[in-house]
């Protein structure tokens, strides 16, 4: 993991002190960083990394639920993650009990928090004949006039689904729409 400065010359335009070497291969699959310059990588086991900037060691270590993380956002605030895998999409607030993030102050494991898993449920699989879910990476959308994000959005095949945040954060991660895309036809 590294940071490059273009302003440098081309032989050392990775900065000072801006990079991170590790023995053996940690398999990330994704990153995220924060408007502070944190940054949150996922990775093929699942597992999520939160650093302070590019060159630390991970200030805290968030286990998985074992899928590949397939992409990851981080919140404007940095007080949540959200990683999409392939069947369904993670939310996991980043706070420490010390009014820290995970990404300056490691997360004891008695604070580390359980994921939220969101996902589409078999009802709503069977009702509108989903046969692969693969989710799009997830985003953060429709922020409010204070700059916080309203709902999470993702897709999967023709379909469009949408969390409420606000009931999200309150642990209702079975409330979401669900949209029919309506494709238009390619003119070849």
């Amino acid at each position: 993991m590294f940071t490059l400065d273009m302003r440098l010359p081309s032989q050392t335009r990775v900065a000072d002190g801006a990079q991170k070497v590790y023995k053996k291969n940690p398999y990330f699959s994704a990153i995220a960083t924060t408007v502070q310059g944190n940054l949150a990588l996922g990775g093929l086991d699942g597992a999520i990394r939160l650093y302070k900037k590019v060159g630390d060691d991970a200030k805290t270590l968030l286990p998985g639920l074992n899928d590949p993380i397939l992409s990851i956002e981080v919140s404007r605030d940095a007080l949540w993650i959200l990683a999409t895998t392939k069947t369904y999409l993670l939310i996991i607030p980043t706070w420490c009990e010390n009014s820290k993030t995970g990404f300056e102050h490691r997360m004891p494991n008695k604070d580390k928090p359980i994921p939220k898993k969101l996902a589409i449920q078999p009802k709503d699989i069977s009702k509108y004949q989903i046969s692969n879910i693969s989710f799009r990476p997830a985003r953060f959308n429709n922020f409010s006039s204070q700059g916080e994000e309203t709902s999470i959005v993702s897709s999967t095949g023709d379909y469009l689904l949408t969390w409420n945040f606000k009931h999200v954060k309150a642990g209702k991660i079975n409330a979401y729409k669900i949209t029919k895309l309506l494709m238009k036809p390619v003119d070849t």
